[in-house]
């Protein structure tokens, strides 16, 4: 339509299209958000666009793959795009970490994109690693334990505020060990544990019978009980 600095009559022009450019480059139009560990991610969309960021909804036949910054991407990592857009809908990832992004790569010569960053968080308590520092330990020797809050990736629950009972399951059947609260034995005499650092949990043992072994195990007080057993320890 035009227009014009004084009093004439204007006019219009007859129709016409803009149709959209060659695709250039790929974008990321709903980024990643943050997952806890082996979840499938909410949908991650990748669309072809041109060089002024318009969908090129003729495209059909780019490949797009999705490519984490660390650690391994699991499920549908390469999808075709349909109508220009490539929608993701069926991957997660198992390594908490924070700051990740995705890079996409195609089976063209796109101009890739690489995502905002997002975080893996440690998935609910499934088992729990215990370990101890002394092995073997001798008779009357004090030993410190922990229990870590593990997830079912292997990944530490740092949130973790279960309450553990520590058992020993020893071979002569003879009680050789000894939990105690502090850092030794002069301290109460008790296997409840609940005091969390990171999800990690220490504990204190005093061996007090010579020539045998056992094994330490932890089980929390959840209504479906999470256990974690320790190698075997000998006493020496």
């Amino acid at each position: 339509t035009t227009s014009n600095n004084g009093a004439l009559t204007n006019d219009t022009s007859a129709a016409f299209n803009i149709t959209v450019a060659t695709a250039n480059k790929l974008a990321f139009t709903t980024e990643p958000v943050n997952t806890v560990a082996g979840a499938t991610m909410a949908n991650v969309v990748v669309t072809v666009q041109d060089a002024y960021d318009v969908t090129v909804t003729s495209d059909n036949s780019t490949v797009i793959t999705l490519t984490p910054s660390a650690g391994t991407l699991y499920g549908a990592v390469s999808v075709t795009a349909s109508s220009g857009i490539a929608t993701f809908s069926a991957v997660s990832m198992t390594l908490v970490g924070s700051g990740y992004t995705f890079t996409t790569s195609n089976n063209g010569a796109l101009t890739n994109d690489t995502s905002a960053a997002f975080n893996i968080t440690p998935g609910a308590i499934d088992n729990y690693l215990v370990e101890v520092t002394v092995n073997p330990i001798g008779a009357g020797v004090t030993g410190t334990g922990t229990a870590t809050a593990r997830d079912a990736y292997g990944n530490t629950v740092t949130g973790a505020a279960t309450t553990l009972t520590m058992t020993k399951n020893n071979v002569s059947g003879i009680p050789t060990v000894t939990f105690y609260t502090a850092g030794d034995d002069t301290g109460t005499v008790n296997n409840v544990y609940s005091t969390w650092s990171s999800g990690v949990l220490t504990f204190w043992y005093t061996a007090t019978f010579a020539t045998d072994t056992f094994t330490v195990t932890a089980t929390d007080d959840q209504g479906s009980p999470k256990t974690g057993t320790s190698v075997t320890i000998v006493i020496n």
